[in-house]
C-alpha cells in the first residue's frame, strides 16, 4: 500500500483548513495528518470508486513531532449518529471524534479507482 501525502490548501481567515489526499487507489493508506487542534471536522469523499470502500481512521498515538501512529491500533472514526465512516460512493460526513492524527484508507477497488478525500477543519495547524 502506498502512503500518500496531504496538501494544506489556503486558509480562510487563518481559522479553516483544508487537508487533501488525492489520487487514492483501490488499496491506499493516506499519510497521517496531525489535527488535534482542529476539533470541528467534515470529510468530503469523491471520485471513481470502482468497487472501493473508504474509511477514515484516527489515532492518538504519535502526537509528538515526527511520530507515526501504529496502523494496527488505528480506529475507524464515526459520524455524530455513531455510524462508522465507511463509504463506497461520494459522501460528506461530520467527524465526531477529535483524534491527534487522521487519515483515509481505501480497500477493494479496481484498477480505475481514483478517490479524493478532503477534510475541512476549524482551527490551526500544528
Amino acid at each position: 500500500m502506498s502512503d500518500l501525502s496531504f496538501d494544506n490548501l489556503p486558509k480562510e481567515n487563518l481559522v479553516n483548513v483544508l487537508i487533501k489526499w488525492s489520487s487514492l487507489t483501490g488499496t491506499d493508506e493516506g499519510k497521517w495528518a496531525k489535527v488535534a487542534t482542529m476539533a470541528d471536522k467534515t470529510v468530503h469523499i469523491f471520485g471513481e470508486f470502482d468497487g472501493a470502500a473508504v474509511i477514515i481512521q484516527g489515532s492518538n498515538e504519535g502526537g509528538r513531532a515526527g511520530d507515526t501512529p501504529n496502523a494496527a491500533n488505528a480506529v475507524t472514526l464515526v459520524d455524530p449518529q455513531g455510524n462508522q465512516i465507511s463509504v463506497s460512493s461520494k459522501a460528506m460526513e461530520t467527524i465526531l471524534e477529535n483524534p491527534a492524527q487522521i487519515r483515509p484508507v481505501t480497500s477493494g477497488g479496481g484498477a480505475s479507482t481514483d478517490i479524493t478525500v478532503i477534510i475541512c477543519a476549524k482551527g490551526g495547524l500544528q
